[in-house]
C-alpha cells in the first residue's frame, strides 16, 4: 500500500519495531506498540465527542506521553492539531482560539483553569482524559486518509509580533521525516533530542525525525532545559544521538565549560538553526567534537516544514579571520 499519510507510516513504524522505545520521559517510557494502542484510545474517544477529520483542537505545550500520544490520535483521525504555549498572556492565547476555532483544548488542570473564562470552548484536562478512555470504545478508525490533510497548525509571530497560523500538511510531513532520515542516517537505534518547545517550529524535526523513523524521543521539560548540568546528564543517561536547538542554547551550554571530549559518546549529529551563530562560539564547539561529531547548519520558515537546507560545517569555515558568524542559511558572513 502507498503511505501518503501519517497514520499509514506511524502504523507501518509499529508494526516493525513493536517493542522499541518510542519515547522515554524522566521516568516513563512508551514502546511503538503501546504508543499505537493509546493513541488508537484516544482517536476513538475524540471520534465520539463530534470531533471529525479536519476539526481543530488545542493542546498544552506540557511534555507529557499523553500530548505525544494524543498528535498520533490525530494523525490516525485526519484532526488537525495546535500546541499553545502555557505560559503565554491569556490575552494572547484568546488570539490563537479565535484563529483556530478548536472543538477541544486539552491541558493539565492548570492551563485548563487559566483559560477557563474564555470562550465556550470545551476543556478537557488530561487527567479526565486518562479515565474516559479506560473502557473499550467502539469507535472505527479509517487509515485511507487523504496525504493533502492538513496535520497541525503552527503559529509563529513573524516580524509583526501577532501570532500568524501556519498549516502543515500530512504528505509535507512524510517528506520531511524521509529528508532527516537520509540527511542524519537516523536508524531505530538513534536517540533523538526533545530540547525544543512544542509550540516552536524547531520541535516538528524533533517529533517526526524520531517517530517517523523508528528512532526514539527524549523530550525534556523547560524547567531542565534551563538546567545544563541537568540537561548533560539526562541525554548522556539516554545516549543522545542527535541533537538539534537553536544556537543561542548551544552557546549558553558552552558559557558553562560542561562540554567536553567525553561529552556525549553516542553523539553523531549537532543540528542548529534559527540564529546567526558567532564564529569564536562555533569554533569552540567544533573544536570539542570535530573528530566524532558532524556539526549540521540548518535554514527554514515555518512555512517550510521547519528546514529547507543544511549546511555541514568543515575546518575550512574558520580559515578566514574576517569571518564573525554564520548565517542561518549556512553561508559564511563577512
Amino acid at each position: 500500500m502507498w503511505i501518503n499519510n501519517l497514520a499509514l507510516k506511524f502504523k507501518e513504524i509499529a508494526n516493525s519495531f513493536p517493542n522499541d522505545v518510542a519515547i522515554y520521559l524522566d521516568n516513563e517510557k512508551i514502546t511503538y506498540k503501546e504508543l499505537d494502542i493509546y493513541s488508537d484510545k484516544i482517536a476513538k474517544f475524540l471520534l465520539t465527542q463530534n470531533i471529525n477529520s479536519q476539526d481543530v483542537i488545542n493542546i498544552s505545550s506540557l511534555k507529557i506521553i499523553e500530548a505525544f500520544a494524543i498528535i498520533v490520535a490525530c494523525w490516525k483521525t485526519g484532526i488537525i492539531y495546535s500546541f499553545i504555549d502555557r505560559e503565554l498572556p491569556i490575552t494572547r492565547i484568546g488570539y490563537i482560539l479565535e484563529i483556530c476555532q478548536p472543538k477541544l483544548i486539552i491541558g493539565e488542570k492548570l492551563f485548563i483553569k487559566k483559560i477557563s473564562n474564555l470562550k465556550n470552548i470545551k476543556l478537557l484536562s488530561y487527567e479526565n482524559l486518562k479515565e474516559l478512555i479506560k473502557h473499550n470504545i467502539e469507535e472505527e478508525l479509517n487509515p485511507d486518509l487523504p496525504g493533502n490533510l492538513i496535520a497541525y497548525i503552527m503559529f509563529t509571530s513573524g516580524s509583526t509580533g501577532v501570532p500568524n497560523g501556519v498549516s502543515i500538511s500530512h504528505e509535507s510531513l512524510l517528506q520531511f521525516g524521509e529528508w532527516s532520515k537520509n540527511e542524519y542516517c537516523i536508524q531505530r537505534n538513534d536517540n533523538i533530542s526533545g530540547l525544543n518547545p512544542l509550540f516552536f517550529d524547531n520541535s516538528v524535526f524533533d517529533i517526526y525525525s524520531s517517530l517517523l523513523n523508528g528512532a526514539s524521543l527524549i523530550p525534556l521539560s523547560r524547567v531542565v532545559v534551563k538546567d545544563p548540568k541537568q540537561t548533560i546528564k539526562v541525554l548522556n543517561q539516554f545516549k543522545i544521538t542527535i541533537w538539534f536547538s537553536v544556537p543561542s542554547l548551544l552557546i549558553y551550554y558552552l558559557s558553562f565549560d560542561l562540554f567536553d571530549k567525553d561529552s556525549f559518546k553516542y553523539l553523531k549529529y549537532i543540528v542548529f538553526g534559527g540564529e546567526g551563530f558567532p564564529k569564536n562560539k562555533l569554533k569552540k564547539l567544533y573544536e570539542i567534537f570535530k573528530n566524532r561529531v558532524i556539526l549540521s547548519n540548518v535554514y527554514g520558515p515555518t512555512e517550510a516544514t521547519c528546514i529547507c537546507s543544511n549546511y555541514f560545517i568543515n575546518a575550512s569555515d574558520f580559515n578566514d579571520s574576517e569571518i564573525t558568524k554564520l548565517s542561518p542559511l549556512g553561508k559564511i558572513l563577512n
